[in-house]
């Protein structure tokens, strides 16, 4: 049975104490150790995973911003979102809706990738997150308030 020990050469070699060179998210992540390379493309896909939550963040808080200005929620063309008077936010959101997917997409791709490296887990555990992340948005934008929201903000 192998180990769930990050080892370095030295360690491997009798030459360092276990301990010192046990590393939890490696161990956790496969039975194989990872390359610096592995690392980022788990690191960068990880963070890929953050966009749809993000950008569900950022709509929520569009919403909510233009209910307490205006004291009612937001109606189609009423008003007009872009006219409210926060370009930051409006841009944040519009290009935050155009990144989701390609987001998932790269993280569920770097993530088949990590499989292929034999990195199993962290694949695995990164692809499904994807997949799951892709459906929960999906879901979210046919239900009556996502579909009002879009309605609202890209008429």
């Amino acid at each position: 049975m192998k180990l769930l020990w990050a080892r370095t050469e030295e360690a491997e070699d009798g030459n360092a104490n276990d301990h010192a060179n046990y590393d939890p998210v490696l161990s956790l992540a496969s039975n194989h150790p990872m390359n610096s390379s592995d690392q980022l493309i788990r690191r960068i896909s990880m963070a890929g995973l953050l966009v749809p939550v993000g950008v569900v963040l950022l709509c929520v808080s569009y919403a909510v911003r233009a209910r307490w200005e205006l004291g009612h929620w937001a109606t189609c063309n009423h008003p007009d979102p872009k006219n409210l008077g926060w370009p930051i936010h409006h841009f944040l959101v519009l290009v935050g809706l155009l990144a989701v997917y390609p987001a998932l997409v790269f993280s569920a791709l770097s993530a088949l990738w990590l499989m292929h490296r034999r990195m199993m887990r962290s694949g695995g555990l990164i692809l499904a997150s994807a997949v799951l992340l892709g459906l929960g948005i999906t879901w979210l934008g046919q239900t009556p308030m996502g579909d009002e929201f879009a309605a609202w903000f890209f008429d």
